[in-house]
């Protein structure tokens, strides 16, 4: 696909089971966005759907279906964690907003204990997934060997789960990206900074 090349685009929303972390039922999506940073959660979502009915928290995976003359691709671009929808009625046709949190958004509602901390020398690579594991079902994945950690790091007053995974990536010079599907990456930084 030539990402530089018009193409028609359209866009799918799937209900995600959060212990099986596959795609349930369809939601339809009449627009939206996708925000993305480099801090904190990463990503979130706005986006507009018809006749969404549910009132608590769900697991929601949008993908785009993109096509050009020669080519086509398809594939998850979000996942992440459904608030309460604003509803809009219009004649006979309801539409609801929906705000979407990052799939990191468990770990950073986490606060952890006051005098929690991380030894100099520790593994990072088990103490990364045992503060990123609050979010059952997601991906988590660890490319090659993460240094140990070059001094001791202590929770400050309001630290979570998420402000201290990003303390210890700054400690180690890692990088955390979130895949469209949901699955956390952690890998060194790559060398050509237009590859993130």
């Amino acid at each position: 696909m030539d990402w530089s090349k018009g193409l028609s685009a359209s866009y799918k929303a799937y209900i995600v089971d959060p212990i099986t972390w596959k795609d349930t039922e369809m939601i339809d999506i009449i627009g939206g966005a996708i925000n993305k940073t480099e801090e904190d959660m990463r990503e979130s979502a706005d986006i507009s759907v018809s006749a969404y009915n549910s009132e608590r928290e769900q697991w929601i995976r949008i993908y785009l279906d993109a096509r050009q003359r020669s080519d086509s691709y398809y594939g998850a671009i979000f996942t992440g964690l459904i608030s309460s929808p604003g509803r809009e009625m219009e004649g006979a046709v309801e539409t609801n907003s929906l705000r979407c949190y990052s799939v990191l958004k468990p770990a950073s509602d986490i606060l952890l204990p006051r005098g929690y901390y991380i030894t100099y020398g520790t593994n990072t690579s088990s103490v990364l997934k045992n503060l990123l594991s609050v979010i059952k079902g997601m991906p988590i994945i660890i490319e090659g060997n993460p240094p140990n950690l070059s001094y001791t790091l202590i929770a400050e007053n309001g630290e979570s789960n998420l402000s201290m995974v990003d303390k210890i990536l700054d400690c180690i010079g890692w990088r955390m990206k979130i895949e469209g599907d949901g699955s956390v990456i952690i890998t060194e930084p790559a060398t050509d900074p237009t590859a993130w």
